[in-house]
C-alpha cells in the first residue's frame, strides 16, 4: 500500500513539473503541442501523405499572412492604394489558403476521409494521377486540359444572365485550371530530372 502511495506522489510530482515546463514554453510550442493533440492522426502510420504535406502548407500560408497583415497594418495613409492593394490582396489569399486546409484537417479528424475542396489537395490528387502518364500521354492531357479550359470560358461568355450556367462554367474553369497547372507542375519535375 505504502509503494503505491510512493508512486501516486511521485507522479504528480511529475505532472506538476511537466505543468510548469509547459507553462514556461513558448506560445510556438504550446501551439505546436495543442495542434498535436487536436489532430492526433497526423501521428499515426495510416495518414496519408497530403494531409502532412497540406500541414507544412498550412504554417506557410499562416506565416504570410501574418507577414502580409503585419505590413498592411503598418502602412501609412499617405501611401499608393495599389500598394495597399496589393498588401491586402496577401493577407486575403492567405488567410483563405489556411483556412481551406484548416477545413480539409478538421474533415479528416471528424470523418476519416480527405474533404477534397482545398486548392492544394485538388492539385496533389491530379499530380499523383497524372505522374504515372508517360511524356506523350502527360502532353495530351495538358492539350485536352487547355481544349476544356477554352471551351468553359466560352461556355462562361455564352451564360449571359442565367447564374446557374454562370456557376457551373466557373466551376469547371476552376477543376481545368487546377488540373493544367498540377499537369505543368509535373512537366517542369520532370525537366529537372
Amino acid at each position: 500500500m505504502d509503494e503505491n502511495a510512493d508512486r501516486v506522489e511521485e507522479l504528480e510530482e511529475e505532472l506538476e513539473e511537466a505543468e510548469k515546463r509547459y507553462k514556461a514554453a513558448p506560445e510556438t510550442v504550446t501551439k505546436m503541442i495543442r495542434f498535436r493533440e487536436k489532430f492526433t492522426f497526423l501521428n499515426s502510420s495510416d495518414c496519408p501523405d497530403i494531409l502532412k504535406i497540406l500541414v507544412s502548407d498550412m504554417f506557410t500560408a499562416y506565416g504570410k499572412y501574418k507577414e502580409a497583415f503585419a505590413c498592411l497594418e503598418a502602412t501609412p495613409d499617405d501611401v499608393s492604394s495599389l500598394s495597399t492593394a496589393q498588401e491586402a490582396q496577401a493577407v486575403v489569399e492567405n488567410f483563405i489558403a489556411n483556412r481551406e486546409m484548416w477545413d480539409e484537417l478538421e474533415y479528416y479528424r471528424e470523418n476519416g476521409k480527405i474533404l477534397g475542396k482545398c486548392e492544394k489537395v485538388k492539385s496533389l490528387s491530379v499530380r499523383k494521377g497524372v505522374e504515372n502518364l508517360s511524356d506523350i500521354d502527360i502532353q495530351k492531357a495538358l492539350n485536352n486540359a487547355r481544349a476544356n479550359l477554352s471551351k468553359n470560358k466560352a461556355k462562361l461568355e455564352q451564360a449571359g444572365d442565367d447564374e446557374k450556367k454562370k456557376a457551373s462554367a466557373l466551376a469547371m474553369i476552376q477543376k481545368w485550371e487546377t488540373t493544367k497547372k498540377a499537369i505543368e507542375e509535373e512537366i517542369e519535375a520532370r525537366k529537372k530530372k
